[in-house]
């Protein structure tokens, strides 16, 4: 009866933890989460077909806040170029795209307005000084470990699956996209591809064939 208790815990936890996503109250959703998976590890049940949700809605947290984290760095990098536009040497390359921008339109028949160069100047040399400033930075390798723990969640979850239904499941093929879209964002595609043409492999299996899912992996 206890075990059915902690079991029924984990499963509160992981719904609590899932409406905190939705919400984007991450850190909210990461305490419910490891309190659902402390509880698994606690029964033993870490590599069984109940684990899959967790780790699905864990990884799915995961991913969320790497993102949030992207955007917040774009907004800092982009603060700090424009700031930078204000100083002599932000000035001198506002100049030079602004140079650049009517010779690649003294070839074309209609004009650039003094506006739109005024504009695309601005944007094109913030843009240069936010790669500049992007690459001098040491800070994704960290948070990249984020996505990196997020596809080994979605990787034992697709293991579990595979164990316990076999190829012939649709959630089996449904794991193996989950894990590509991972490796996309980290910009590994050689083993995108990998979980891409598992994925199709899978789901030609299927009956009724999933045609949209199948076209997608191609």
């Amino acid at each position: 009866v206890e075990a059915q208790l902690d079991l029924l815990k984990v499963q509160l936890y992981t719904i609590q933890g899932v409406c905190h996503i939705y919400t984007n109250d991450l850190e909210a959703a990461e305490a419910q989460l490891k309190r659902a998976l402390n509880m698994l590890e606690k029964l033993g049940l870490e590599m069984e077909i109940v684990a899959c949700e967790l780790y699905n809605s864990i990884a799915q947290m995961m991913i969320m806040q790497h993102r949030r984290w992207v955007a917040g760095r774009k907004d800092r990098l982009r603060e700090e170029a424009t700031l930078w536009l204000e100083t002599e040497e932000g000035k001198k390359e506002l100049k030079n795209q602004a140079k650049i921008l009517r010779k690649q339109y003294s070839y074309k028949s209609a004009p650039i307005t003094t506006a739109e160069l005024d504009m695309r100047s601005k944007q094109n040399a913030i843009k240069k000084k936010m790669n500049a400033i992007s690459a001098q930075m040491d800070d994704t390798k960290e948070m990249n470990k984020t996505l990196e723990a997020a596809y080994r969640y979605l990787v034992r979850s697709f293991e579990i699956l595979e164990n316990t239904h076999g190829s012939g499941h649709p959630s089996v093929g449904t794991a193996c996209l989950a894990v590509a879209s991972v490796q996309n964002i980290l910009e590994d595609y050689e083993d995108t591809r990998t979980w891409l043409m598992k994925a199709l492999r899978y789901m030609e299996k299927y009956s009724p064939v999933p045609h949209r899912a199948i076209s997608f992996t191609q």
